[in-house]
């Protein structure tokens, strides 16, 4: 069982022994919180000790060490729910998030002979209403299912999700490009719309910036194209979506992820937050 808690940061069961693809994967043994430490503190330096190293790749994960550490493994769980303050319903939908991935996991991570499926095990963990309030700091690598309430009034949440929807943008736009250098029959003013985009295209991710960066800067000369093109094809992209983030979190997308990535976004627990209202407490 795998459960994202941070930013490329993973609690994984105990039994995992070796991944096959160490380039991506990034095994650390920890231990336990003990009981006279502070809850955010404990999962502070958790993230601290992660984005400590030389080179962070796409999942760190977390392996518990001690002398019982299928205990370990659960009590880390129910300090993470304890934290945030999820109810039942939010932490099993770890479970559902694992289980329908579990096919690719059990090709890519090596199990020790006393491995045994531990999904089926109740975590035991009721509803948990915490007063703690999550410091900034922290709540930046907080994943961003758990601030999709937030967004009326946190410029965190806000900048998180929109995030999501650039890179969903740039997906679409990179599709929609595609198919139109494909095409041999667009109007001579779509093709050089499609021209001049290409061409700022070029000079500004020649400078370094990302693609989603460049559809916000070139945003006008983007609509003309697909404005065109739509006229040209019938094909076209809502920019409403990424407009509007309450549309947007309510919309079933990839959240920009591909291939084995689409696991570190739950949609599971998305419908959970959702449905509850579930917000999470942050300290300015």
């Amino acid at each position: 069982m795998i459960v994202n808690i941070l930013t490329k940061t993973f609690v994984v069961s105990p039994y995992i022994k070796a991944t096959k693809n160490p380039g991506s994967f990034k095994i650390i043994d920890i231990d336990c919180r003990n009981d006279s430490q502070d809850i955010i503190e404990y999962f502070t330096d958790i993230q601290n000790m992660v984005f400590s190293q030389v080179s962070v790749p796409s999942f760190v994960l977390l392996r518990p060490t001690g002398n019982n550490k299928l205990m370990d493994f659960f009590q880390i769980l129910r300090d993470y729910a304890s934290m945030l303050g999820l109810n039942k319903k939010m932490y099993n939908t770890w479970i559902d998030q694992y289980n329908k991935f579990k096919s690719i996991w059990d090709k890519i991570l090596i199990f020790d002979e006393n491995y045994h499926d531990i999904t089926n095990i109740d975590l035991d963990l009721d509803d948990v209403l915490s007063d703690k309030e999550i410091p900034e700091s922290l709540a930046r690598d907080i994943p961003v299912e758990y601030f999709l309430n937030n967004i009326a009034d946190c410029d965190m949440a806000r900048k998180k999700l929109a995030n999501f929807a650039a890179y969903d943008l740039q997906y679409d736009i990179a599709q929609f490009i595609l198919e139109l250098y494909n095409r041999k029959d667009l109007s001579d003013e779509c093709k050089n719309k499609y021209d001049t985009f290409m061409e700022n295209f070029s000079t500004i991710y020649s400078s370094g910036k990302r693609f989603d960066e460049m559809i916000v800067q070139d945003r006008e000369n983007t609509e003309q194209i697909i404005e065109l093109a739509y006229k040209s094809i019938g094909s076209s992209i809502d920019f409403s979506l990424y407009d509007d983030l309450e549309k947007y979190k309510r919309t079933y997308t990839n959240r920009g992820y591909s291939s084995l990535g689409l696991f570190k976004y739950n949609h599971f627990l998305e419908d959970e937050v959702l449905e509850s209202g579930y917000k999470l407490k942050i300290r300015k």
